[in-house]
């Protein structure tokens, strides 16, 4: 009952349920087509942590829904990739991607860690909470990186992102035509089961997308 052991056998059009627990990531090289996805699940609302850093090189047509990542992530040379109610927290990590195309991050949250972008394209961000107090939330090396960006949650106003070693504001961002329904909330997280969750979540209600929850949502 290990990653190591499941991520061997999967084929596109798979799909993994993670029951709650720990779980220690390991490599994973060259998984998937990008025609049929592979998907990699945790199995209803229970915790389920990857607790060491996950580095994936060479995926096309991957989805992690659910998933709390303790040190992050880190993609290389890929494509069509999404990150759906994941939350990254720690002390390192965050979510890197590295020539990268077509990555979707939705309804997930940065608790104190930044995502950071470089030689991607085609990026899609929306619904999530940043906690970045005190530093940018996403750093890229272009702004062209993006293909969307839009109702998420910025803590920090004064750096929300730095492109290409330049900080911008939230004014700046919004000034470029990015996020422009998105907001400026500290959220506020309680420590349950080891993950960070939001705990003045009435603001973040019904403020992303369609109406939607910034952060984690559970449609049903």
């Amino acid at each position: 009952r290990t990653l190591a052991r499941a991520l061997k056998d999967l084929r596109p059009g798979d799909t993994l349920y993670l029951a709650e627990g720990k779980y220690a990531a390991v490599p994973w090289n060259k998984a998937g087509n990008g025609e049929s996805p592979i998907r990699i699940c945790g199995r209803g609302r229970a915790a389920v942590i990857v607790t060491s850093r996950l580095p994936l090189t060479g995926g096309a047509g991957i989805v992690f829904e659910r998933l709390d990542f303790a040190r992050g992530a880190v993609l290389a040379d890929s494509r069509d990739l999404t990150f759906k109610n994941c939350t990254f927290f720690g002390t390192a990590g965050g979510l890197s991607a590295d020539n990268v195309k077509d990555l979707k991050i939705t309804h997930s949250v940065f608790a104190g860690v930044p995502l950071c972008l470089t030689e991607t394209e085609a990026v899609t961000l929306t619904g999530n909470i940043y906690a970045n107090a005190d530093k940018p939330a996403v750093r890229l090396d272009t702004a062209g990186a993006l293909r969307y960006s839009d109702y998420n949650n910025y803590q920090d106003t004064a750096q929300s992102w730095e492109v290409n070693g330049a900080v911008w504001s939230f004014a700046d961002v919004q000034q470029r035509h990015h996020d422009r329904y998105s907001q400026t909330l500290e959220p506020e997280f309680v420590v349950a089961h080891g993950v960070p969750r939001l705990l003045n979540e009435i603001p973040f209600k019904s403020t992303g997308p369609n109406s939607t929850a910034l952060g984690i949502h559970q449609e049903y």
